[in-house]
């Protein structure tokens, strides 16, 4: 079986924290046979400044063919470079893009190997708009596709030359922030100091992502929005309780539920005073406030009929 690796670049991969990003750890351990490999503008302006940092070399490609060489398998590995993407945060404008892509990779499977192939989609590189991009393509793809995901490794300790985490940012643009060495480094020696090339360090964090789970976790997300511009924010509220979400999102429609009731004391706790200016009118006299959150529940209460 031949194995096709479609991955968007991250702002952890290739190695941070002395470990592992999810693209060289899938190829660690699935030895795919040919990569494709998405770069926005932002990771190639990136890459250009690292080169410049780092002697001319490729921290990219270095890191790829140290691991190849590990391995012992010969990888076709391709780069698209998409010079346009400026905003690789808007979801609208992947999935017609990957999809034309991966349909291109499973084009050449076919032609290489009939129907004995897999191909692997990273769903933990890139911005969350590409991950979830990846997902959703692999949840409505045939048998073929499998979405990979790769978990956080444990807290490291300092005395082994970890910082505790891996949530280091990709290098930033040289001279810009005091502190950047360490994300910059030379990828030579971030490769000698990678532990996951220590056999008794390694662990595989690859596991496959559960289409069912990631179709249940977007039906709830689309219920709790239609729930929110219903203003049943009970019903909301009690649905975000099943899912794990960004805590502030719950003090938010808490924040809905207590101004519905007109319970401003606890809205008050909910809402920083910037927030406040964006969803209030600004009206200084406790009673004028009042009044103007009873009229603004009674249109409310309407609305619902």
């Amino acid at each position: 079986m031949k194995r096709y690796l479609f991955s968007a670049i991250g702002k952890t991969d290739p190695i941070k924290n002395n470990r592992d990003g999810a693209i060289l750890h899938i190829i660690r351990n699935y030895k795919p046979d040919c990569i494709c490999l998405y770069m926005t503008k932002e990771i190639m302006e990136y890459q250009e400044k690292d080169i410049a940092s780092n002697g001319g070399i490729d921290r990219y490609t270095y890191s790829f063919g140290e691991m190849i060489k590990k391995i012992g398998k010969k990888i076709e590995i391709c780069y698209e470079k998409d010079y346009e993407m400026s905003n690789p945060h808007k979801y609208n404008v992947f999935y017609k893009k990957f999809s034309e892509m991966i349909n291109d990779i499973e084009k050449k499977a076919k032609d290489d190997c009939g129907d004995d192939y897999e191909i692997l989609l990273n769903v933990s590189s890139g911005t969350p708009a590409q991950k979830d991009t990846l997902q959703l393509i692999a949840t409505l793809g045939n048998e073929h596709y499998k979405a990979i995901q790769v978990s956080k490794p444990e807290a490291i300790p300092d005395n082994e030359g970890n910082n505790g985490g891996i949530e280091t940012e990709l290098p930033k643009p040289v001279g810009k922030t005091p502190d950047n060495e360490e994300n910059y480094g030379d990828i030579k020696t971030k490769w000698e100091k990678n532990l996951d090339n220590n056999k008794d360090k390694y662990e595989n964090r690859c596991s496959e992502s559960n289409a069912e789970d990631f179709i249940g976790l977007a039906v709830i997300k689309e219920n709790v929005k239609l729930l929110i511009n219903s203003y049943d924010y009970y019903s909301a509220y009690e649905l975000l309780g099943s899912i794990k979400c960004d805590n502030h999102l719950k003090e938010m429609v808490c924040a809905a539920m207590n101004r519905l009731e007109i319970n401003l004391n606890k809205f008050n706790k909910n809402f920083t005073d910037e927030e406040k200016k964006i969803f209030m009118v600004d009206i200084q006299d406790e009673n004028d406030r009042k009044s103007i959150e009873y009229l603004l529940t009674l249109n409310i209460r309407i609305k619902k009929g």
